[in-house]
């Protein structure tokens, strides 16, 4: 569907369309931390064919809570577009995933586009994935970006994946 393998930034963040395959990621697609953490999580995403195939929405639209880019998306705070006859809604990603492997995306809707919100070009990440081998589903993992002022931790989020039944933010350990 044309339009829909776009990448780009708008209001502060950036868009990501239905058909944009996870091998999109390989190299930064946008400046700063956001690319660079985007590259970072892309590589341990299955193996090379498959990052070749499958695609950024596809796999928020399957909500597998083992899957790095629905950790990324709740993790940040993503938005997702959904589209029907009816019309556009956007969703929260804490709205969006319900549990493993199910969305609150009507029937009748199709996702076509994530976005994610930049981030400050001094923010800090840190990911992490345990896997039984490279290639595997992972068991869990764990995203925290962050900012020092001071040499001090703000603007903390902190996201677990794979451990629970949807991906989601660790709202007392960003508190700590």
């Amino acid at each position: 569907v044309a339009g829909l393998d776009k990448i780009a930034v708008r209001d502060g963040a950036l868009s990501i369309g239905a058909c944009v395959r996870h091998a999109a990621f390989h190299k930064p697609a946008v400046e700063g931390p956001l690319g660079d953490l985007l590259s970072f999580v892309v590589r341990h995403i299955a193996h090379y064919p498959i990052r070749t195939r499958g695609t950024f929405c596809g796999s928020l639209a399957h909500a597998d809570p083992s899957s790095e880019w629905c950790l990324v998306a709740a993790t940040l705070g993503a938005t997702m577009v959904a589209r029907s006859t009816r019309g556009t809604r956007e969703l929260a990603a804490d709205e969006f995933f319900d549990w493993a492997m199910t969305t609150n995306l009507a029937e009748d809707e199709l996702l076509v586009e994530a976005h994610l919100p930049l981030l400050a070009p001094d923010t800090r990440f840190g990911f992490y994935e345990f896997s039984r081998r490279a290639g595997d589903y992972a068991i869990a993992m764990a995203l925290v970006t962050w900012r020092l002022q001071g040499g001090v931790i703000v603007d903390p989020q902190v996201g677990l994946g794979g451990a629970e039944g949807r991906p989601r933010r660790i709202a007392q350990a960003e508190a700590a």
